[in-house]
């Protein structure tokens, strides 16, 4: 996936979940996500949101295992 593809994604997440992450924060999650395809992360983050009741921040692994 390229970054701008990742962002639209992951600003969605850190807006509603209300954190501001470091650039290198960022930077390990996309690192750690880069492999998927734009429409699947999309779809992760979907099922997160739709999904997990946790009120905390999802870790890579969740996002991951969403897909």
């Amino acid at each position: 996936m390229k970054p701008n593809e990742f962002m639209k994604s992951f600003s969605v997440l850190m807006e509603i979940y209300n954190v501001n992450f470091s650039e290198a924060t960022i930077d390990i999650y996309y690192k750690i996500l880069k492999d998927l395809d734009g429409k699947e992360f999309e779809r992760a983050v979907h099922t997160i949101l739709s999904e997990r009741p946790f009120p905390t921040f999802p870790k890579p692994a969740e996002l991951l295992s969403a897909i």
